[in-house]
């Protein structure tokens, strides 16, 4: 009697064990022995499903800004989204929910711990250095406006301005010293001389050209910088948006567009405060990238395929890298609240060498003779206004993200570990697609600089060239993608409960 072959996970990757098909040849059944999730008590359905703490931290501009740590972040190669009981879900427990406010917004989960937000989840600012946050809801296809309000930056002012605006505050600081040593002169002989040598000092520090400024000083009056644009799942967070291949950003101070870390002329003059960025990010359907994704594994490459020899209309074979949407996903507790855990996208080594084109050997550093050369998106780009009037198109051909472009370190991981030998340590793999790839609003921020991301239905700015386009629904806006991904999850989630009933069903019968 032959073994039964057993594997975890909680659900399929493969299409002939998902059906748990019967093969005829040789009269063998493979089963997958599904994850079962921990039961939920009853104070879990009782329990009403709450935004995180807000714990206020600083004020910005009398608007108050808050941390949350009474939930997980993204981070180690793991991600997260709140989750609670279903009673209709017989196999999989539980459904995919959503926290207030409930409208497209900064993410809790998907930004940095040092990333402050407001209330509404719209503001977002830093004390001190490059922090980042996306947004709950990303784009996969089609072309979608967003509005980013800018609302403390220097990025607006020039150096010459700058200078002057500190040189005027240490003269007022300077003044108030004068103030003080003079009411106490009346004091003692001591209180008066040593009065007198302060004063001395704060007058000459105030009669300077270029006066030193405080640490204190700097804080109080720099208005930080800011940098918005779109990233995939893979950005840093800890980092500004464009600083690796992962990311398309624009710079306040400069109005340069940047990606991989390096920064070109774009606008001839950036912007700050008070101005309003509009950008317009435009992606082709998902039939056009699966068919890229198609030839990346009928080439086994991840980079960009060759259209030579293209065996295209040969659509009869299925495989496992057929693009579905495929969640991998368990319910987990932290600090007595619900989520489901998944593998994260991570970035890729092949990414890493766009940034840094050298292979380290021990103390040596060889420079990359064959560059990688990622998919691209066809008529992908990224168009940008400012206060309603266009700038121009900041990038074009947009990187790929659907696998194989995308991976997930963690799951590979897993795989190898249990695998019987080597060769899927070398193999060519694919992870899955589990619908939250694409490109998303991400907003950096550095000390004190602070971004609105604009969640309402009415612009503060629209474009003169696309108001017949968003009014004939060509172009959606922002706060339009909230409601479609819960419809989404909605599906995905009852196709969910449908595959697993019925792999615990066959399960069943093979006891």
């Amino acid at each position: 009697m032959s073994e039964e072959k057993h594997s975890y996970s909680t659900r399929s990757k493969d299409s002939q064990v998902t059906k748990l098909s019967v093969q005829k040849k040789t009269n063998k059944r493979r089963i997958v022995t599904r994850y079962k999730p921990f039961p939920y008590t009853l104070a879990d359905i009782e329990s009403s499903v709450n935004g995180p703490t807000l714990n206020k931290v600083l004020n910005i501009d009398q608007t108050p800004l808050y941390t949350t740590d009474n939930h997980p972040f993204n981070k180690r190669g793991f991600k997260y989204e709140p989750c609670r009981p279903s009673p209709f879900f017989k196999s999989t427990l539980y459904s995919t929910t959503e926290l207030p406010p409930y409208k497209s917004r900064l993410s809790y989960f998907d930004r940095s711990p040092g990333f402050f937000i407001d209330s509404e989840c719209l503001l977002g600012t830093v004390e001190r250095g490059w922090q980042s946050s996306r947004t709950n809801v990303g784009f996969r296809e089609g072309n979608w406006y967003v509005e980013f309000k800018i609302l403390r930056s220097d990025g607006n002012k020039t150096l010459q301005q700058q200078q002057q605006l500190l040189y005027q505050q240490q003269q007022q600081h300077g003044q108030q010293q004068d103030h003080s040593h003079q009411q106490l002169r009346s004091v003692s002989i001591q209180s008066i001389a040593s009065s007198r040598e302060a004063s001395a000092s704060a007058k000459s520090k105030s009669r300077s050209n270029t006066p030193e400024v405080s640490s204190h000083a700097d804080v109080d009056q720099s208005m930080g910088h800011v940098r918005i644009g779109f990233a995939r799942r893979e950005a840093s967070i800890e980092a500004p948006v464009g600083m690796d291949g992962y990311g398309y950003g624009l710079r306040d101070k400069t109005g340069q567009k940047v990606h991989l870390s390096r920064p070109s002329h774009f606008m001839k003059e950036g912007f700050g405060a008070g101005d309003v960025i509009g950008m317009l990010i435009e992606l082709p359907s998902l039939e056009i990238q699966k068919e890229i994704c198609r030839l990346q594994v009928q080439q086994k490459i991840y980079g960009k395929p060759s259209t030579e020899n293209n065996t295209s209309n040969n659509h009869g074979e299925r495989n496992e890298q057929e693009h579905e949407i495929n969640r991998d996903k368990i319910p987990i507790r932290y600090r007595n609240h619900l989520y489901f855990e998944q593998y994260e996208y991570t970035t890729s080594k092949a990414m890493e060498h766009l940034l840094n084109p050298v292979t380290v050997f021990g103390e040596k550093a060889v420079p990359d003779v064959d560059r990688f050369k990622p998919a691209l998106l066809p008529d992908s780009k990224i168009v940008v206004y400012k206060n309603g009037e266009l700038i121009g198109t900041a990038f074009k051909d947009l990187y790929a993200f659907l696998p194989p472009s995308s991976e997930q370190s963690q799951a590979l991981i897993m795989k190898n570990k249990f695998s019987k030998n080597n060769k899927d340590v070398t193999e060519f793999s694919v992870c899955n697609d589990d619908g939250s790839l694409g490109y998303y609003p991400m907003i950096s921020c550095f000390k004190t600089g602070s971004v609105e991301i604009n969640s309402s239905k009415d612009l503060i700015y629209p474009p003169k060239d696309l108001e017949e386009r968003i009014q004939a629904g060509d172009v959606s806006l922002f706060h339009q993608r909230y409601d479609e991904s819960i419809i989404e999850n909605y599906v995905w989630d009852l196709i969910d409960e449908v595959e697993n009933e019925y792999l615990d069903e066959e399960e069943e019968k093979l006891k």
